[in-house]
This record gives structure tokens, sequence and C-alpha cells, in this order.
């Protein structure tokens, strides 16, 4: 069965490709965004990865890359499905960075899968090796990111040679051929300038993530373009507009609304075009009673997407004035990527409040699953002391005159009363956990583990267990919750490595990325990786009882308190083999 990691951050894409492939007999492994994705795959390798492109944290073409310079994961094949990069060039920059396959959605399930099949198919035909790939540098993959500016600025570059050739023709029929020259080479240069500032300009409003930001960007760039003497942000609101920004406007405007058909801003609306108008008195389109106590005389009104306006941005000149053919495309190509940015920022403002939500309700959930634990743990206690009474007040009445079986089963129920009021003791002990407050300070782990160790110090020194310890760096923390970790690892090598002939413990740390790993590795038992998952839930053991003693508590303490600490554990093992247990903690740095 092959197994297929699925990468994309819309819930229903993951919901349809995954009934999809495991409906036809595949196995599936998910991850929301590429970050999430290296996360998995530094456990599980999948046969093949099928991943989106345009994702937040890290997009498809960021782990495509990150995953072909990988020794372990450049040999997985990796396929593109997207809806949103849909040019020959985005599939050939996909193809260079070492995708296997470029995909358009939607595709029909079975051609779908026929592509799937297909590939393999044809690999284990061919006995396909991998290919060879070229990593592509991080200022292509900026130009990929702003392919939409990058290709519009193109096009003005087409128009701006264009133009060149037509100022060059003209420039042959005037008597000073050398003056006009210098003047055409005086305008390219300012053209340069412009599309300069244009693409800084995008690339501003790509990451600004709310409205003031944008207008701000807009105003500066808009002055830089053209030299307008002022400008404003009108926006739509049904069948009426209203001012929204601006440094010329009269405060009157200020939050009043006006009908489309009685603004200028209105007609390049309902028209989907341009407005350029020299003398605002003369032009019948101009309800120039709103312009009576400004200094406007001519001016610009673009609109914000052609297709379906949302609004326009309007700009003024005190004297009269018409803009260049390139200039008015300055100024559109400017406005369509302001429309972008504030679809952005409402997608981006939708989500944050998505998350903040779905925060809220995962808080009070854990609140309520809290409280009903703590609240049941307390409530059985109660039962359990009075069945332990009863029957201590009834063995020390009637003892002598029960048989060995009677008296056996009453210590088998008096026991099964200790077992359960460890349980109990245990849940409310994982319960205070998420409840106690974080006391952080800076912890010398090398005391830390030392301290932990003397709590074994004799079965140590009976089993003649061997503990080799390397390198450990400080951590930022609460001790008494690391203290407790330490402990609980502890414990479980010393346990799980008593059938061992020559038992051995290692404990170490290292360096990776921005955090700090430790490990504790032992020579026991081992366990099988098929059940690793369960590891870390609460009551969950994979030994028996009777072969080792506990109640399954420990290491989903040890994962809530680092989880707390902003880290994560993980866990590698080998039936009879030994194991190794590692977490993470953030970079030792007070918060």
């Amino acid at each position: 069965m092959l197994k297929v990691l699925i990468v994309d951050d819309k819930e229903e894409n993951i919901y349809l490709m995954q009934a999809l492939l495991e409906y036809n007999d595949f196995q599936t492994i998910l991850a929301m965004n590429g970050d999430e994705a290296l996360k998995v795959l530094r456990g599980d390798i999948p046969d093949l990865i099928i991943s989106d492109i345009l994702m937040p944290v890290m997009d498809g073409f960021t782990l495509c890359r990150e995953c072909k310079k990988d020794d372990r994961l450049k040999h997985i094949p990796f396929f593109f499905y997207t809806a949103t990069y849909t040019d020959s060039r985005d599939e050939e920059y996909a193809l260079n960075l070492g995708a296997d396959r470029f995909i358009l959605k939607p595709q029909e399930p079975d051609d779908f899968l026929l592509i799937i099949n297909d590939y393999f198919a044809t690999a284990k035909k061919n006995e396909t090796t991998l290919k060879e790939v070229t990593q592509v540098s991080e200022v292509i993959v900026l130009k990929e990111y702003n392919e939409v500016l990058v290709r519009k600025i193109e096009d003005k570059m087409l128009q701006s040679e264009k133009a060149e050739k037509e100022l060059r023709v003209y420039a042959t029929l005037l008597e000073n051929e050398i003056t006009e020259r210098k003047k055409a080479e005086e305008g390219n240069k300012k053209l340069i300038a412009d599309l300069e500032n244009l693409t800084n300009s995008v690339k501003e409003l790509s990451s600004a993530r709310d409205l003031d930001s944008i207008l701000k960007i807009v105003r500066i760039s808009i002055h830089d373009l053209i030299g307008a003497d002022g400008s404003a942000f009108i926006m739509r609101d049904g069948d009426f507009c209203f001012y929204a920004d601006g440094d010329i406007i009269a405060n009157q405007w200020i939050g009043k609304r006006i009908p489309l058909n009685n603004s200028i801003s209105g007609w390049t609306m309902l028209n989907k075009q341009p407005a350029i108008i020299e003398d605002i008195y003369t032009d019948p389109r101009v309800n120039s009673g709103l312009y009576e106590f400004t200094t406007v005389k001519s001016l610009v009104m673009i609109p914000l997407n052609m297709q379906e306006p949302i609004g326009a941005i309007g700009n003024y000149w005190s004297e009269k004035h018409i803009p260049s053919t390139i200039e008015i495309q300055l100024l559109q190509t400017l406005a369509d990527s302001t429309f972008r940015a504030i679809e952005n920022v409402r997608l981006y403002q939708e989500l944050e409040k998505r998350v903040e939500a779905r925060t809220l309700e995962l808080e009070m959930a854990n609140k309520e699953l809290e409280a009903f634990s703590y609240s049941v743990s307390h409530d059985l206690r109660t039962p359990l002391r009075h069945i332990s009474g009863f029957i201590n007040i009834f063995l020390g009445l009637k003892a002598s005159q029960l048989t060995d079986e009677e008296l056996e089963c009453l210590n088998n129920v008096t026991n099964s009363v200790d077992d359960m009021g460890k349980l109990i003791e245990a849940l409310l002990s994982f319960s205070r956990l998420t409840r106690t407050e974080l006391q952080k300070s800076q912890i010398d782990t090398i005391q830390l583990l030392q301290s932990g160790l003397q709590l074994f110090e004799e079965e140590i020194r009976t089993r003649s267990i061997e503990i080799k310890i390397d390198l450990l760096q400080s951590t930022f923390g609460d001790f008494q919750l690391m203290s407790q970790v330490w402990t609980n690892l502890i414990s479980n090598a010393i346990k799980y490595t008593g059938k061992s002939g020559k038992p051995l413990i290692e404990i170490g740390s290292y360096t990776e990325s921005d955090e700090t790993v430790f490990f504790i590795k032992d020579n026991g038992v081992g366990f099988n990786m098929k059940y690793v998952d369960k590891l870390f839930g609460v009551f969950q053991r994979l030994h028996k009882l009777r072969d080792f003693e506990g109640i399954g508590i420990g290491l989903a303490n040890v994962n809530r308190i680092i989880t707390r600490h902003g880290g994560r554990c993980w866990a590698e093992g080998e039936v009879d083999n030994g194991a190794t247990f590692y977490f993470s903690l953030p970079e030792n740095k007070p918060q």
C-alpha cells in the first residue's frame, strides 16, 4: 500500500483528496502547510508528496526546495496540485525545483488517479533514477512570489519600448534631433525609476496587514509616480460610495455617502474604466459642486479592480493637467495591486478571527475537560475510601472466620481499590499540570539531572546500571516541572532495562535550528514503532502490567509539560533493542 503525504491549507481540499486516495487503497498522512509537512517528514517517510503551492507559513515551492535539498527526502516523488499557479512559466519553475508532476486543479478523480498510477508504473518499468535538481536562488523565488506584478511590469516595459520607438520617430521630424533624443532618454530614465518605485510599492503592499498601511503606501507611491498634488481613496458601498482617506478633499466629505450616479468616482466604478478629467468644471461627468471648497482643477479616477470595482483611487492637480498614457498605466497597475492587497487584508483578518474563535473554543473545551476530570477524580475518592474502610473493618471482625479463598478475594478487592486510588491521583496530577502557572528561570540541566538520578541511587548501584552523560545545555523553564520530566524519563529507562544483562542509559543534548533537543537512550526491552503514537497518551501502555508495573501517566505528563514550554516530544525504539526518548525546548532565552 503506497503512503501519500497530502499538503494543503484548506481542510475541504485535504478531505476530498484523503477520501479519494484512501478509497483507492492508498494510505495518507496530512499537513496544513510546508512547515508542518517537514515536521511530519522527520518521522514518517511517504512514497509520494502531493502539495498545494499557495499556503501560509511555508508554501509549496519552498517545501519542494527543502525536500530536494535533504538526502533523506529528495528521492520522494513530488507532485504539485494547484489552482492558483496556472501559467506555463509556473510549471517550468516547479519542474526546475525538482517536482515530478505539475497538475492543475480541478481534475476528475479517475484522471487524477491515472496520473499517479502512470507515474509509478513508468518509474517501476524504467527503473527511474532520481533526477538532478538545480537549486533555485532566493531571487528567483521572490520573482515567482510576485509573479503577477513582474508580468505586468514586463508588459509596461514592452509599452515603454514602443513609446521609445515612437519618440525616436517623432524626434527625427524635429530640427534639433540631438536635443530631442536627450529628452527621450530623460523620459526613459524617469520611466525606469517609476517602474522601480512601482515594484517596491507592490512589494510593500503584498506584506501590508491593515488598511491604514495600504493607504499610506499608495499615497506616497502616487506622489512619486505622477507628481499629483493630492490623492483620495473612495470605497463602494452598494449603490453609494464614500470618502475613506485622502489629503486634499474637503472635510465635509468625511463619512458622507454619495450616490454612484452623482460622482466621478461612481462613474468610474459603474463603467469599469479610468476617468481622465482635464477640467472638472467643463466635464459633464463631474459634480463640480463637490469640489467647491477645494483647489482641484484636474483629476484622474482609477478603479480598484477593473472587472468588479470595489472603489477608486482619485488623483488630483491644482493646475490643469493631463497625465501621459504611461502614467495612467502605472496608476492602473498600482490600483490592481492595491485591490489585491485589500483583499489579502480582508482574508487575513477573516483568518485571524477564525483562529481567535477556534482558539477560544479550544481553550473553553480544555477548561471544561480539566474541571470535569478534577471534579470526577475528587468525587471518586470518597467511595473508594468507604470500600477500603469497610473491608478493613470487616477483616478485623471476621478474618478468623473466613476461608483462605474468601480472604484472597477481599485482598484482591483491597488491592484493586489501591490501584484505583493511584489512577485517580495520577489523573489529578495530570489535570494540575495545565492549571499550574509556569515559573520560568535559568536551569542548570546537569544539576537537575543529578538530583533526579539520586532518587534511584540505590537501584542504580544494586543493578550496576551504567549511566553515560554527554554535554547538556542549560535551559530556561519551570524548575519543578522540568524536574518532573527528567524524573519520569529516568524512571522509565531504569524500569525497562530491568531484564538487560548489562543495563546502559545514555543522556545528552544537541542544538537543531532554533531549539535544543535532549535525549535519554536505554538498551532495554524497547517497543514496536507501530504503536509509537500511543506512547504519550494518558493511561496508554505498550507492555503488560505483570511484566512492568505502572499506570501509564508518566509520559503523558512529560508531553504536557514540554508542550507548555513550547517544545515537542517524540521517541524511537525497537523491540528488545532499547528505546530513545527525545524532547525539544526553544532556544535558551528568557521570554
